[in-house]
Formats: structure tokens, C-alpha cells, sequence
């Protein structure tokens, strides 16, 4: 129980910056990423966002371009393998 308290915790602390980022006066650059392998070199490059797009996730899905064959469900199954990325520091 305690565990995940402090994960939730630390989940809203991440949404939080995640939220001001792109009030800082410098500019963000937000690479984009596939799969979670790609999350994890955008972070150890130092990056502090990264995006997901339809397309890339087209690609390696489907190995098709981006024109509605892949479902909002696809795509939200997917977002769980950059969670350990922990993009947002």
C-alpha cells in the first residue's frame, strides 16, 4: 500500500513538470519515439520530453504509413513501454 502511494506521488510530481516545460523560456525540443528502446536513448541523450507520433507507431506496427489503419486502442497499448524511460525527470 505504502508503495504505491509513493508512485502516485511521484506519477503527479512528473505530470506537474511535464505540465510547465513548456512554459520555460527556453525552447523544448521533444524527439520522437516508437517503442521503448527509442524512449530510453532519447533519455540518456538528455532530452527532457519526448512525443510519440501516429506515424512512427504505424511503422513499426503495422509496417504501414499513418492513414487510420492503426486504432486509438493500438496506440494507447503502447504508451506503457516508455514508462520506464521516465522521460519527464
Amino acid at each position: 500500500m505504502k508503495e504505491e502511494i509513493v508512485a502516485v506521488k511521484t506519477e503527479a510530481k512528473r505530470t506537474t513538470r511535464l505540465r510547465r516545460l513548456p512554459a520555460d523560456p527556453k525552447i523544448l525540443v521533444a524527439p520522437g519515439a516508437y517503442d521503448g528502446t527509442g524512449a530510453r536513448l532519447v533519455q540518456a541523450l538528455g532530452f527532457q520530453a519526448i512525443y510519440m507520433s501516429g506515424f512512427e507507431t504505424s511503422a513499426s506496427v503495422l509496417g504501414e504509413p499513418d492513414v487510420g489503419y492503426l486504432t486509438m486502442t493500438q496506440l494507447t497499448a503502447r504508451s506503457p513501454l516508455f514508462l520506464p524511460s521516465s522521460i519527464c525527470r
